[in-house]
């Protein structure tokens, strides 16, 4: 039960990571632990300095990791991940896609 349990979970992040690729969401590490040190950031320009971040929280194994989304104010891009936002805001903490899309629709279709 437990096997079949994390196999589903795991097909579940590999799904949303291939969705935040179709979303055209770049990749960067975070490297101030201001989502989560050492985590992969994900994330979207939804218009000027702002940011729609999907932190993933990726503890080993794959299957109990999960993933939170915040907007976030940047002077620019490339600083993502190795320098502190201007502004953040939490939207959704364990986002799950099934149920939580319609609190993101808004932003991602930008």
């Amino acid at each position: 039960m437990k096997a079949k349990l994390r196999k589903q979970k795991t097909e579940i992040i590999e799904s949303f990571l291939k969705i935040l690729k179709d979303w055209g969401c770049k990749k960067t590490i975070d490297k101030t632990g201001v989502y989560n040190e050492g985590s992969d950031l994900y994330f979207k320009n939804i218009g000027g300095n702002q940011y729609l971040i999907f932190a993933h929280n990726t503890p080993k194994p794959i299957w109990n990791s999960g993933f939170d989304v915040l907007t976030a104010i940047y002077s620019s891009e490339e600083i993502i991940g190795s320098e502190d936002p201007v502004k953040f805001e939490e939207v959704v903490f364990s986002y799950n896609h099934k149920n939580d899309f319609h609190l993101i629709k808004g932003l991602i279709e930008r």
